[in-house]
């Protein structure tokens, strides 16, 4: 492999161990691959920004170039951090369940008292939030996979049937992707299928989600 870094982003309340799949997985196929611990469970979108910087900009630095693979929040984070330092040698990203236009659970949890004051990720979820977007001019493809099977309960009460059980699909839809698939995976376990890692990998090589297409 060349010497791309891909760094696997984590989501809400999680940690580095919710992306240990995809890690094994890109790890297998020689890709240079780290994964990072945010504060995403009592602290803001901004302090995960900054954990994220002070985890990766030394092996940054040293790669040419950085692609980003992450979950749910953890893309709302990657977007944002790529607007503060402005990280520009980027190549091909995925974004898994990302919720660019928000997540009505949790404008629902934003409404029980004190419940984003303890999980102050909530506010960056919200539905009213805006996602960082990147350049129209760049070089590199950004892809997104959304998931459909809503099998919870808080999903199946306030979602509707087209969502993951926390994200609706069309919350995930961003103005600047590239390609964009839907599989049959709840948010819970979405990337840690193995369809989502094959389309994954497919799409950091070759820019596009048409498996069809492999060699």
């Amino acid at each position: 492999m060349s010497n791309r870094l891909i760094v696997l982003v984590h989501g809400f309340n999680k940690n580095r161990d919710d992306m240990r799949f995809l890690h094994r997985r890109l790890s297998s196929l020689g890709f240079n691959v780290i994964s990072v611990d945010l504060p995403t469970t009592f602290g803001t979108i901004d302090d995960a920004v900054n954990s994220l910087h002070l985890q990766v900009s030394h092996q940054i630095s040293n790669a040419r170039p950085v692609s980003f693979v992450a979950h749910s929040m953890g893309g709302l984070i990657v977007r944002r951090f790529s607007e503060k330092y402005h990280q520009m040698d980027l190549d091909n990203m995925v974004f898994i369940a990302t919720p660019h236009r928000g997540s009505k659970l949790a404008d629902i949890a934003n409404a029980i008292p004190g419940y984003s004051f303890l999980f102050k990720p909530i506010k960056s979820l919200l539905s009213e939030s805006r996602y960082s977007t990147f350049p129209s001019a760049r070089s590199f493809k950004i892809g997104i996979i959304a998931g459909n099977r809503n099998s919870g309960v808080l999903g199946g009460l306030f979602l509707s049937p087209e969502s993951d059980g926390r994200v609706e699909v069309d919350a995930t839809r961003a103005s600047d992707v590239d390609d964009f698939i839907v599989v049959p995976f709840g948010h819970q376990e979405i990337h840690q299928q193995a369809l989502t890692a094959e389309l994954v990998v497919h799409f950091l090589k070759c820019g596009n989600f048409n498996l069809k297409n492999v060699d």
